[in-house]
């Protein structure tokens, strides 16, 4: 198993956001990712940025949901909207539980609550006047979740920030071109996905390890890592056939071959071969539209090879294609909504206006 240096994943995850002195910086981490969190604060401090950290404490936040009332739990929190008000960088080390079990049996309307109470909070971040980084740390509740291998899984993870960043970006810059000069994606799959969508004239971004400052030329100023893909929020209205997701993690859920119906950019859930009660309740208790296109992403990091069931490094996957309903705001999209939900679909066939772009799986640029 890989045994990562820290100190030099946190020196290169400041490198990469861009670390100046006087930030004000914080960092949510959960506790099993202490040796990274530690090292990122030390980096942080190292470049004359200020850290403040806070420690997500998900057993306690599981009570909350189980025995405090939907009421109170979409209480919005202001001081947090205040604290990142102030904030200029935000280091997220978890895109997802160290135990995403822990939400498995969780009415989705007290998730929906806990959503609706964070969105202040939320708007703040993504507003586009601060830097924010999505990273996580991997643990073996994960990995069980997910039903892999953990030294599969976390070999998989550091191996994917450890890439040569200027090749990623070339290839990522080579796909993000193609649908920018195109006004309609089309993805085919085996399973029956057939799904056009409208991208004419939209932002389309490049998640490649380099991010933007607020304020420049056609600012990213959102960066995952692990990074590699091309992603933008097609037009609202611009979404219309099938598609049959591969599987997705709904509400601490999995939920595999889920197949969803689009007409003008809203979906349908029509139905899955695991899973789909816990999606469509989790989708019928999203506020705003929940159902409206949201994302198209096309994964392009080399390193990843195949699905591990974190969003954050399967929608990286070279050959992949996921798409999201919900809040497109973060994309340059209107759409408002407490839900932003990513799904794979695996094996595509993938045309821009025509061109190929990938072949069940391998991308052609």
């Amino acid at each position: 198993m890989l045994k990562p240096d820290y100190d030099a994943v946190a020196e290169m995850f400041a490198e990469r956001a861009r670390l100046r002195e006087g930030d004000q910086v914080l960092i949510q981490a959960h506790d099993e990712g202490t040796p990274l969190t530690e090292a990122m604060t030390l980096a942080c401090f190292r470049r004359g940025a200020v850290p403040l950290t806070l420690i997500a404490q998900e057993e306690t936040q599981a009570r909350v949901f189980r025995e405090i009332s939907a009421e109170n739990v979409a209480r919005p929190p202001a001081h947090l909207a205040a604290l990142l008000e102030k904030t200029d960088v935000i280091f997220y080390l978890y895109s997802q539980n160290k135990n995403p079990a822990i939400l498995a049996d969780v009415p989705a309307a007290k998730l929906a609550a806990a959503m609706r109470g964070r969105t202040a909070a939320r708007e703040v971040t993504y507003d586009g006047r601060r830097r924010v980084i999505i990273a996580d740390f991997p643990t073996r509740a994960q990995a069980d979740f997910f039903g892999v291998d953990f030294e599969s899984y976390h070999d998989a993870f550091w191996s994917a920030l450890d890439v040569d960043y200027g090749a990623l970006g070339r290839r990522v810059g080579a796909v993000a071109k193609l649908i920018r000069g195109s006004a309609e994606v089309r993805v085919t799959t085996a399973k029956g996905t057939d799904v056009r969508l409208n991208v004419k004239g939209r932002l389309v971004q490049e998640d490649n390890g380099t991010i933007s400052l607020p304020g420049e030329p056609d600012a990213d100023v959102i960066l995952n890592l692990p990074t590699g893909e091309a992603c933008l929020a097609p037009a609202e209205s611009g979404a219309d056939g099938k598609a049959v997701f591969d599987f997705a993690f709904i509400g601490g859920r999995r939920v595999r071959d889920l197949e969803v119906r689009f007409e003008r950019g809203r979906a349908r859930l029509a139905g899955a071969a695991e899973g789909f009660d816990r999606a469509r309740e989790y989708f019928a208790a999203g506020t705003g539209d929940p159902y409206l296109i949201a994302e198209l992403g096309v994964g392009a990091n080399p390193a990843l090879t195949a699905p591990c069931g974190s969003i954050l490094m399967d929608e990286k996957i070279t050959g992949t294609v996921h798409l999201a309903l919900g809040d497109n705001r973060s994309l340059g999209g209107a759409n408002v909504s407490s839900i932003h939900q990513d799904m794979i679909i695996l094996n595509p066939r993938v045309t821009c206006d025509g061109t190929l772009l990938m072949a069940e799986g391998q991308l052609k640029v």
